[in-house]
This record gives C-alpha cells, structure tokens and sequence, in this order.
C-alpha cells in the first residue's frame, strides 16, 4: 500500500511552511528519502516500460525467445535503465523517456518533485551556516540527531522547555530565510517551463 509521502506529487503539493517543515522534520534521514524517492522512481519507469512492451508484443513471443535473443533484450533492458538513471539525475524528459509509460504526466512530476527535494534541502543547509554560531551549532545536532533536547540542555545548563523554546524560535527563523527563495507553486511554473 502506498503512503501519502511515498507517493508522487506529495511533496508538491505542500505549501511552502510544510516543505519546509517535512525537511526539518526529517532532516537526518533527508539524503536517504531522496534516494529511496529517486530508486523508487527509476524502479516504477523501468518496470511500467517492461510491463507495456511485453502487452504489446504478447507473452508467448518472450517466452519461446531463444536464449540468445533474451541475452540480446538483457542487454537492451540494462541500457534503457542507464538512460533512465540519466534521464532522471539530469531532470531530462525526453520522448524516449516516456515512451511505454503508463501516465507521462506522473513521471514528469516524480522527476520535477526529487529535483525540488534536492535543491530545497540544499537551500535549508546552506540557510542553517546563516544563523549565528551557536545557534547553528545547536540546531545543526539536534537536527542530526547527535543530541537531544536533553543533551543540549545539560551541555547549555538551562531547563529542556527552554530548549525546546530556542529550537521552536531557531525553526521559525530558518524557515524564514529559506522562503524568499523558494516557489510557492512549483509544478505550476515547471508545466509552463518551455525547456522541460
């Protein structure tokens, strides 16, 4: 059963407080979504093009293949999952690319949404080095989950609830720097993107 964060589109379809939340939230685990997210995507293009062809051509023609023939469609299937790894890491969409899919549509949006992934985690890291240093220092392990908010209150000697304060206020001040540069609407300029 697909989850609402494992599914295409999700992400998208946040606003821009929640993405920036969703990273925060899973800032220590964020480059492992990303490529499970990335994975998963050249999983579900590559099998929906094996899946189609063999319903174009018929099941009977792969199975009496001879074992030359099926080295020869190894080969072939191995190349096209290269281009698809391409295709995918470079955000090129190409009529190649598309061809026996079975929603052209939602792999232009899976590869447009880990585009974005990527590129906003990397504006929130960079945002985090803005803060002053302590309070990059404090954020930075807490959002790697090096420390706890227990942990940075013994090491600050000062109470966890005020901690937890100084994290809340931390947050709301990144997601601030990280705003302005960011699309409020992103799949919508990317559908009028003539270079896509």
């Amino acid at each position: 059963m697909e989850t609402k964060q494992n599914s295409i589109g999700f992400y998208c379809e946040l606003n821009v407080e929640k993405r920036m939340d969703y990273i925060y939230k899973n800032y220590s685990n964020y480059g492992n979504i990303i490529e499970s997210y990335r994975q998963g995507l050249i999983f579900m293009i590559h099998n929906q093009k094996i899946y189609n062809r063999r319903q174009g051509i018929g099941e009977l023609l792969i199975r009496i293949q001879s074992g030359t023939m099926n080295k020869s469609l190894t080969e072939d299937q191995a190349i096209e999952n290269v281009i698809i790894k391409e295709c995918v890491d470079e955000k090129k969409i190409t009529d190649a690319l598309l061809a026996d899919v079975d929603n052209p549509e939602k792999i232009k949006l899976g590869i447009f949404e880990l585009d974005l992934m990527k590129r906003e985690y990397d504006l929130f890291s960079c945002q985090i080095k803005l803060l002053d240093s302590d309070d990059c220092e404090i954020l930075y392990s807490y959002l790697k989950r090096k420390k706890d908010i227990y942990d940075i209150a013994k090491d600050l000697i000062i109470e966890p609830e005020s901690v937890h304060k100084r994290l809340y206020r931390l947050k709301k001040k990144l997601i601030n720097l990280v705003k302005p540069f960011v699309q409020v609407e992103p799949y919508k300029d990317f559908l009028t993107d003539e270079r896509m």
